[in-house]
C-alpha cells in the first residue's frame, strides 16, 4: 500500500505541476521566484476546504443534487454549486497572497499566480478523487490528466487575466469572477450531463472536447496579451526611471552650481572685508 499511496498522490499532483512549470517558463520578462509560486501553489491547497463547506452545505440540505439525474440538476450542480463555490475560494486565497506579494509587478504575474492557486486546488481535489475510486485510479487519474487539471487551467488563466486588468487598469472586478465562474459552469455541466443516461452523450464528449480545446487555444491568446503589455509596462518603467535619472542629475548640478556661486560668493566677501579690514 506504501507505494501504491506514493503514485497514487504522484498520479494526482504531478500535472498540475506540469501546468504551472509550462506557464512560470513562459512569464520571460521577470520571471517569478519559485518559493512565490510554491505559497500560492499551498494558498490553493487551502482554498479546496473554502469551497468544500458551503458545497457540503448545498448538497446536505438538499438545494443540489450530488449525482444529478436531469440536464437541469447537472447545470444547478455545476454552476451554484461547484463552479460558485470553488471559484469564489480560488478568488479570495489569490486575492489575500497577492494582496501581500511584491513580487506581483507584471501582467502575466496574475496568470501566473492564479494558475499556481487553480494547480493546487485541482491537485488535492485529485487527490480526494483517487482515493475515493481506488479500484480504478490509474483510470481516474488519466482521465483528469486530460480534461479536469487542463480544465483548472483555463478556469485560472481566465481569472489571471481579468485580476491584472482590474489591478492595473481598474476594470470592474465582477469579471475577475464572472468569467471563471460561466467557464467552469459550463464545463462541469457537459461532464455531469455525459454520466447522465442520454441519447447525446456521444454529442456532448465531442462537445467537450471542442470546449477545451477551443478554450486552451484562448488561454494562450490571453498569456501573449499580457507578455505584450508587460513589454509596454517595462518600457514605460525604463522611461520613467531614465526621466527620474536625469531630474535626479539635473538637480545634482543645479545644487553643484548653486554651491560654487555661494563658495565664490563667500570668498570675495571674505575678500571685500579683509580689503576694509586692512585700511
Amino acid at each position: 500500500m506504501g507505494l501504491n499511496l506514493i503514485l497514487i498522490i504522484f498520479a494526482a499532483v504531478f500535472p498540475a505541476l506540469v501546468v504551472i512549470l509550462s506557464v512560470h517558463k513562459r512569464d520571460k520578462y521577470q520571471p517569478e521566484p519559485t518559493k512565490e509560486i510554491a505559497k500560492a501553489f499551498a494558498w490553493g491547497l487551502v482554498s479546496v476546504g473554502f469551497a468544500v463547506i458551503p458545497e457540503t452545505i448545498m448538497t446536505a440540505t438538499g438545494f443540489v443534487e450530488e449525482t444529478p439525474t436531469t440536464f437541469v440538476g447537472a447545470a444547478k450542480l455545476s454552476f451554484l454549486c461547484a463552479a460558485l463555490c470553488e471559484e469564489c475560494a480560488k478568488l479570495l486565497v489569490l486575492y489575500l497572497f497577492l494582496q501581500k506579494s511584491k513580487y506581483f509587478d507584471e501582467y502575466t504575474d496574475g496568470i501566473v499566480y492564479a494558475v499556481a492557486v487553480g494547480m493546487g486546488f485541482a491537485g488535492l481535489e485529485n487527490v480526494m478523487y483517487l482515493f475515493s475510486n481506488l479500484g480504478s485510479w490509474q483510470a481516474v487519474g488519466v482521465a483528469r490528466a486530460l480534461f479536469s487539471i487542463p480544465g483548472h487551467y483555463i478556469f485560472a488563466v481566465a481569472m489571471g487575466y481579468f485580476y491584472a486588468l482590474w489591478h492595473y487598469k481598474h476594470t470592474s472586478l465582477i469579471w475577475v469572477l464572472v468569467v471563471p465562474i460561466l467557464l467552469h459552469g459550463a464545463y462541469d455541466t457537459i461532464v455531469f450531463s455525459i454520466t447522465l443516461d442520454s441519447p447525446y452523450t456521444g454529442l456532448l464528449a465531442l462537445g467537450l472536447i471542442v470546449f477545451m480545446i477551443y478554450f486552451l487555444v484562448r488561454s494562450s491568446k490571453y498569456i501573449k496579451r499580457h507578455l505584450y503589455r508587460d513589454i509596454v509596462l517595462l518600457q514605460q518603467r525604463r522611461e520613467e526611471e531614465e526621466r527620474l535619472r536625469q531630474a535626479a542629475e539635473e538637480e545634482a548640478a543645479r545644487q553643484a552650481e548653486e554651491a560654487e556661486r555661494a563658495r565664490i560668493q563667500k570668498e570675495t566677501d571674505d575678500f571685500i572685508a579683509q580689503i576694509f579690514e586692512g585700511k
